[in-house]
């Protein structure tokens, strides 16, 4: 019998399996890092900026000195003076009003419960609203158009009125004119001319 190809054979096998088992022996096991461990070696994490400035804080405006009080002893501005061919409205509700007129000058009263105070002599007063309160030193018209009015004039060339109810008083006056209804008229020095064309008007001396 003929051995040698079965011995040949037997012993690739077992030259085989001993370069298998050298191989095994040599060989090394790769472990991947977990994610998330830390890498030794490594470069340092770079460290946190630091905050910033607070932006309201760095713009914020510099306080402003507020203006100084002024002195009790400050000049007070002057009253307007009314001349001949001026003219004043007065449209600001119970308001206390004084004004100066230099030989002429209208005031219109348009607003209601004006306490109004005039110096010097007015060429007209012209009295719109209700509920006012007039002295006056000198002028030449008075014009009360509204109801429910108290005018007192030292010295008047005329004086009229065309609302009701109202209570006029003149130390001095040159003639009187009444159009609307319980209307109340005194008068002081004098003889004016009276003309009473309205109802349940009042109008006597004193």
């Amino acid at each position: 019998m003929n051995y040698q190809p079965a011995l040949r054979t037997v012993v690739g096998l077992a030259a085989v399996v001993l370069l298998m088992s050298g191989c095994t022996a040599n060989a090394t096991t790769d472990t991947a890092t977990p994610i998330g461990s830390a890498v030794h070696g490594s470069a340092p994490a770079p460290a946190a900026p630091a905050p910033a400035e607070d932006r309201a804080t760095a713009e914020a405006p510099a306080a402003v000195e507020a203006p100084a009080t002024p002195s009790a002893g400050s000049t007070a501005l002057a009253q307007p003076i009314l001349s001949p061919g001026r003219e004043r409205k007065l449209t600001l509700a119970d308001a206390d009003v004084e004004l100066v007129c230099d030989g002429g000058g209208k005031i219109e009263v348009l607003a209601n419960g004006i306490t109004l105070t005039v110096t010097g002599h007015c060429q007209e007063i012209d009295i719109l609203s209700s509920g006012t309160t007039v002295r006056a030193e000198s002028v030449s018209e008075i014009d009360v158009d509204g109801p429910r009015n108290s005018v007192t004039v030292e010295k008047a060339a005329e004086l009229r009125a065309e609302g009701s109810n109202n209570t006029l008083h003149a130390d001095e006056v040159g003639k009187i004119a009444l159009e609307g209804q319980g209307n109340q008229v005194t008068f002081g020095a004098g003889n004016p001319q009276i003309d009473d064309e309205g109802s349940g008007n009042s109008i006597s001396a004193e």
